[in-house]
């Protein structure tokens, strides 16, 4: 699997953190996606493009995604035990 882009919400939402993959899946994440109470849940996005992406470089690494402000960032920019349940979710997908 090969991440396109991650964000993270601003909003006071549960699933804070999404992983978009070049096949059009995605990945939402709570904070604590490890937890009984956390969230880690695939699904599915359409409507988004690499110029989605590229233009929200250039807008301060904002993106609007279902009317909601998200910010573009980089996989070594996360937490490191959300870094940690992405690659285990990602290794748990491509072993199917």
């Amino acid at each position: 699997m090969i991440i396109r882009a991650i964000t993270i919400s601003k909003q006071n939402v549960i699933d804070k953190y999404t992983v978009y993959f070049h096949d059009g899946s995605c990945l939402t994440l709570s904070s604590n996606s490890d937890s009984p109470q956390g969230i880690s849940q695939w699904g599915e996005y359409f409507g988004i493009s690499d110029i989605d992406f590229e233009e929200a470089i250039e807008n301060n690494n904002q993106i609007v995604v279902l009317g909601n402000v998200e910010t573009l960032v980089n996989f070594s920019d996360l937490p490191a035990v959300i870094q940690a349940h992405v690659e285990k979710r990602m290794a748990e997908e491509e072993g199917e």
